[in-house]
């Protein structure tokens, strides 16, 4: 079966398909990303499709929370309705440790400048953002097909306790 037919049984049964950039790898699907996310040829998956995020649908997310605007944008990418509230549980409870309100915060600063605050965060770094609710789709996912992960990471940067 070429990536062409391979597409196409994704696209039947509900999935969204990504591509390896280099095009020598097997199609995938999100969820098998979570927890694998290079292609065996070393390429990065990037999906066949773009959802848009314009008109109403962007203008439902305008009073959103983030871990909800999280969601939404994720779930374009989940089309398997059996996967969709597991994953999108993940999101929501990712959150969790960020306090009472995980948004990030704009502050009026000097009359006429806004500033967002990416520091209120639990590690005070602006990329628990992202990782957060990225380590939570990793561990879901393992958890789903019963499997552990060690992950190592070396940084030098000050960032890298959030990115661990």
């Amino acid at each position: 079966m070429d990536v062409l037919e391979q597409s196409a049984a994704y696209r039947k049964c509900g999935q969204m398909d990504f591509f390896s950039t280099r095009g020598a790898a097997q199609p995938r699907k999100i969820t098998e990303l979570f927890s694998n996310g290079l292609a065996e040829d070393g390429g990065l998956f990037t999906p066949t499709q773009w959802p848009s995020l314009a008109g109403a649908n962007l203008s439902a997310l305008k009073n959103a929370s983030y871990p909800e605007l999280c969601w939404s944008i994720l779930s374009q990418f989940i089309t398997a309705p059996e996967e969709r509230e597991f994953y999108r549980s993940s999101i929501l409870d990712s959150f969790d440790q960020f306090g009472k309100d995980p948004s990030p915060k704009l502050t009026l600063v000097g009359g006429k400048i806004w500033s967002l605050e990416l520091f209120n965060t639990p590690t005070l770094a602006f990329k628990d953002y992202a990782l957060f609710p990225l380590a939570r789709l990793i561990d879901r996912a393992l958890q789903k097909r019963r499997e552990q992960a060690t992950i190592l990471c070396a940084t030098s940067g000050d960032t890298g306790a959030s990115t661990a």
